[in-house]
């Protein structure tokens, strides 16, 4: 039965593949005296099966392309029932049961009998007969011992005949669903022969609904017999196909298996295509329809694209507010400092001090929008350094007790004492929570008390209580509070100002520190904050800082040019480093420093990077690369500006400076990076031959 299953071709002199319905009964019939044939639509032989050599000794591949009658006699009747029955196949009709004698060797004939069907493609095209053939010479033969044995091999036939023509109908009404199923599909299916894509005798089997729609094709298009590579040369005429080296790139992403991306341009649509090897040889090509999903894609792209924009934008806008409020401030505070240390009436000095104090209540706003810019962008980071934690407290009390009585309030200040004198953590964030917790706890308390309790947990961790006896908060806005510009809504509006950043900064701080906060409060009672943080006491061995007055150095042998634009700010650095007795120069740009670091050897140049003409970053790598070239020892270089993101800090690294100061810069933190840098090597974090080498000089402005 395996010649049934065979593949099979329609030319002469090979075999065709029968429908695979035909396989579920051969088994019952395998043992009969008979074959199957199929013919052509001339009625010349196309397939035969093996039953012919079994039971006659015919080759059946001798008999492909033979008329069908070809030496047959009529054994009845002579000539008018043969006429008729030549009259039936010419008419293409169904005929049952015709005999007749055939020669199958030189004097031997066999007595055969035949039926047959017509067959018919699903466009109702003829396409020839299939029947089946008896060979009735041994019933013939003993017809004398039985002579019914002719009429009960014609009753099985018969029967047979009707078998066969009910599985003819399963398995049409099979391949009939089964196109259907694969017309419906939205996915395009190609089958194709061979295992390379690039063959050009490559041959189409099947094609389905789904695919000429997606590619905007008719039937006369693409159909089954066509070679792939007429198909891909239409497809290329009209401008939707690949040629050439990426015809070749294409085949070998999709014998891999790789599921590629594709275009047709002059549908606008999109696909994916993917290739699966057929276990009986050839391939099959799937395409989806992705262009709704690519247009998404595409849309998101631009909407990320927007959202970088905008992001760079703000980054850009709170940078260039930043310089342009904290160059000002800087003179502002620097000279309300100076103007502190000269002799003063009481008056003058509760004025000066209003000032300061509205000048740093200014910065610290400033601050609370860059930090929460820089936590929202996930750009904070946290030192672990040791700290005095017992200092840290006398500090917030010292700073705490003045603005709680100038209101009528009393500070009180807890400490546990198992709680270690020093430890490792941020001191600056850790005062920054501790400054907006007990900063809102005053703010917003009119009478009564604000305490800090600091005290040593049973898990071993660190606990900030912050209480106080103020407005309180209402339970419905207790959830809220920790968000990002909330105030709670007590109907005083603008009684309490500020931007509604301290206490989201002070989540996101503590959270970053690995610990937690948490508020219990009722209104007109009072509320209370606390904090739960990591407790990483110093061991004996690390050094505990001290807390110690600042010492004015002494500076006189050291030389120090300051590139400041703004004149007020020159002259806050002059009166701050006069009682130094360093020596200072002042230029008002950056190339105005280039050629003042040319003729003179500075050992620091204090650097501001918005200035005209050239920018203090395309100084210092100028004065980088002319000390380079001299053989000159490289001298320090600290930025002094008013971009305060981490972002520029990186960018003053690179362009080879060793400090990094924002303004509005204090006595205290002027002097001690002076210090730090004029009484050490200063060290470069970058490669100095790599920053001026020839490709990055050419591309320099």
């Amino acid at each position: 039965m395996k010649d049934l299953l065979d593949p099979l071709r329609s030319d002469a002199g090979h075999l065709s593949e029968p429908d695979r319905g035909l396989s579920a009964w051969l088994p019952l019939v395998e043992d009969l005296p008979m074959y199957f044939w199929e013919s052509d639509p001339d009625h010349r032989f196309s397939f035969v099966s093996q039953g012919l050599e079994r039971h006659l000794g015919l080759n059946p591949a001798e008999r492909i392309g033979v008329p069908m009658m070809g030496g047959t006699r009529d054994l009845s009747f002579a000539g008018p029932r043969f006429q008729k029955h030549l009259a039936v196949l010419s008419a293409r009709e169904r005929y049952a049961n015709f005999c007749f004698e055939k020669e199958v060797a030189p004097g031997q004939h066999a007595v055969l009998m035949t039926s047959g069907m017509p067959r018919h493609a699903s466009d109702g095209t003829y396409l020839g007969l299939r029947g089946l053939t008896f060979n009735l010479t041994r019933a013939v033969n003993h017809a004398e011992r039985d002579a019914s044995l002719v009429d009960q091999i014609r009753a099985r036939a018969d029967a047979l005949e009707l078998e066969l023509l009910r599985r003819n109908e399963e398995v049409e009404e099979a391949n009939r669903l089964l196109t259907e199923v694969l017309d419906e599909m939205s996915e395009g299916l190609l089958v194709t022969d061979g295992d390379n894509l690039l063959d050009p005798d490559k041959r189409i089997l099947m094609v389905n609904e789904g695919y000429r729609k997606l590619f905007g094709l008719e039937q006369g298009d693409v159909f089954p017999g066509q070679r792939l590579e007429d198909l891909i040369a239409l497809l290329t005429e009209r401008g939707d196909a690949v040629d050439g080296d990426d015809l070749n790139d294409l085949e070998h992403r999709l014998m891999k298996g790789d599921a590629v991306l594709m275009r047709i341009p002059s549908l606008e649509r999109s696909y994916f295509a993917r290739v699966t090897r057929r276990s009986a040889g050839g391939l099959i090509i799937m395409h989806n329809d992705v262009t709704e999903l690519d247009q998404r894609n595409a849309e998101l792209e631009r909407a990320r694209d927007a959202e970088r924009h905008a992001n760079h934008a703000k980054s850009n806008f709170l940078a260039s507010m930043s310089h342009e409020i904290r160059t000002p401030m800087n003179g502002i505070i620097g000279m309300t400092d100076l103007l502190m240390q000269t002799a003063l009436s009481p008056e003058q000095a509760e004025f000066v001090e209003t000032i300061r104090n509205s000048a740093v209540s200014l910065t610290d706003l400033i601050s609370d929008i860059l930090d929460f810019s820089k936590i929202e962008a996930g750009h904070m980071n946290l030192e672990r350094v040791p700290f005095g934690l017992h200092e840290l407290a006398q500090d917030m009390s010292r700073m705490m007790t003045p603005m709680a009585e100038a209101k009528g309030l009393t500070f009180e200040l807890g400490w546990d004492e198992t709680l270690p004198s020093a430890i490792i953590g941020d001191k600056l964030r850790l005062r920054q929570i501790l400054t907006n917790l007990v900063g809102n706890a005053i703010k917003f308390t009119e009478a009564g008390k604000v305490s800090l309790l600091l005290r040593k947990t049973g898990a071993g961790r660190l606990e900030i209580l912050v209480s106080d006896t103020g407005i309180g908060i209402p339970a419905s806005s207790i959830d809220t509070i920790f968000e990002v510009f909330r105030q709670v809504d007590n109907g005083w509006q603008r009684e309490f100002e500020g931007t509604g950043l301290g206490l989201a900064i002070t989540r996101q701080l503590a959270e970053g520190m690995g610990g937690t906060i948490n508020v219990s409060s009722k209104a007109s009672t009072g509320s209370c904050f606390t904090v739960d943080l990591p407790l990483l006491a110093v061991n004996r061995e690390q050094p505990t800082p001290d807390r110690s007055d600042l010492e004015i150095p002494d500076l006189s042998e050291f030389k120090i040019l300051l590139a400041e634009d703004n004149q007020t700010n020159q002259l806050v650095v002059r009166k701050m480093l006069g009682a130094t007795g360093v020596y200072l120069d002042t230029v008002a740009e950056g190339q105005a420093a280039c050629e003042a670091v040319a003729k003179m050897a500075y050992d620091l140049v204090l650097m501001d990077l918005s200035m005209p003409e050239m920018t203090g970053l395309e100084a210092t790598e100028i004065i980088r690369c002319s000390e380079l070239d001299m053989g000159r020892k490289p001298c320090a270089i600290v930025a002094l500006t008013g971009n305060a993101f981490e972002a520029d800090r990186s960018k003053c690294i690179a362009a080879g400076m060793n400090g990094f100061l924002t303004k509005p810069v204090r006595l205290a933190t002027l002097i001690a990076c002076l210090s730090e840098q004029l009484f050490s090597d200063p060290e470069i974090e970058i490669d100095l031959e790599d920053l001026c080498c020839a490709d990055r000089r050419a591309a320099r402005p």
